[in-house]
């Protein structure tokens, strides 16, 4: 048995998933959505689409999906602002 690549909901349709030589998910697409990643050289997930994301040395997102993100000294999430109310 390996990675799940695909799932079929009677009700609401099936979905697939891409996935890397390390099982990844590259892309999904199926059931309203088709998202593709790529990986910071750290392994932290990004949309291929979209804004712009900046990725700090730990790989922690320091901008993503035009937030800014802060982290406090643990590496806990301590800060994120937008311009609208789905990035705060």
């Amino acid at each position: 048995m390996g990675p799940v690549a695909a799932v079929t909901d009677s009700e609401r349709g099936a979905r697939q998933y891409f996935l890397d030589v390390e099982g990844r998910p590259l892309r999904l697409h199926g059931l309203g959505a088709d998202e593709q990643f790529t990986y910071a050289a750290q392994g932290t997930p990004i949309p291929s689409r979209g804004p712009a994301w900046s990725i700090g040395g730990d790989g922690r997102p320091l901008r993503a999906g035009g937030a800014e993100i802060q982290w406090d000294a643990r590496g806990r999430l301590a800060a994120r602002a937008g311009q609208g109310p789905l990035q705060t």
